[in-house]
């Protein structure tokens, strides 16, 4: 049985790591079948993405169950929602889905609250997670995404070079008036802190899930 990608389906699906997904196809093989039922709507593939390249790969049977929306927005929200159950997922990751859906359920201003109920962290996380990803530090973001380094870690990291660059801006009679803004002239390797912050600063209240959607964007193309 042949079935459709849709990639924005696809996309809000965490991939698995290499070693995942060395399992998952060690075990379809050892039971040649797989196991769980690939879901589909209208002929899409709603989850179920990587046991379908397995079978497809090693001509393995596989099930299918029809999924009914009414539309595709509810398919997309159902698929965020389906995910946050997964067990194995990083905070970033949840934070990642939980922003995605409440963008999808339109939510508006009440975005880091809902993000943060969702998700299953504090407010406090949400508001460093988006922090370290207004820092541009993709390598970062990354660890934080596959669970290698906590949120707090990240966020400390970037507190430590604020706080540095806080300390060599300082003029004869005091701190400059625009603090950090100035800095990169002196420091050009630390100027993505300087972006970060006026970023950040800009961006709460009313815009706050759109400038982080554009931030992921930017940096995983994903969401």
């Amino acid at each position: 049985m042949m079935l459709k990608i849709d990639a924005d389906f696809k996309n809000i699906i965490p991939p698995l790591s290499q070693e995942e997904f060395e399992q998952l196809e060690q075990n379809i093989l050892s039971e040649k079948h797989c196991r769980e039922a690939i879901l589909i709507w209208n002929g899409y593939i709603v989850d179920g993405h990587n046991r379908y390249v397995i079978c497809q790969k090693h001509d393995i049977p596989f099930e299918v169950e029809k999924l009914r929306f009414t539309s595709k927005h509810e398919a997309l929200i159902w698929i965020a929602e389906h995910q946050l159950g997964r067990r194995n997922l990083s905070d970033a990751v949840r934070i990642e889905l939980a922003a995605y859906r409440a963008k999808m359920l339109n939510l508006g201003g009440i975005v880091r609250k809902a993000v943060a109920t969702m998700a299953g962290v504090s407010e406090q996380t949400v508001h460093r997670y988006m922090k370290v990803v207004a820092s541009g530090d993709a390598g970062l973001i990354n660890q934080l995404r596959k669970g290698e380094v906590k949120i707090n870690t990240a966020y400390g990291k970037l507190a430590a070079e604020t706080r540095v660059v806080r300390k060599i801006n300082i003029e004869p009679d005091g701190e400059d008036e625009l603090g950090v803004e100035y800095y990169g002239e002196t420091i050009k390797g630390l100027s993505k802190v300087e972006r970060f912050y006026r970023e950040v600063d800009a961006a709460y209240g009313e815009v706050e899930w759109d400038w982080f959607r554009r931030s992921l964007e930017r940096h995983f193309r994903r969401v």
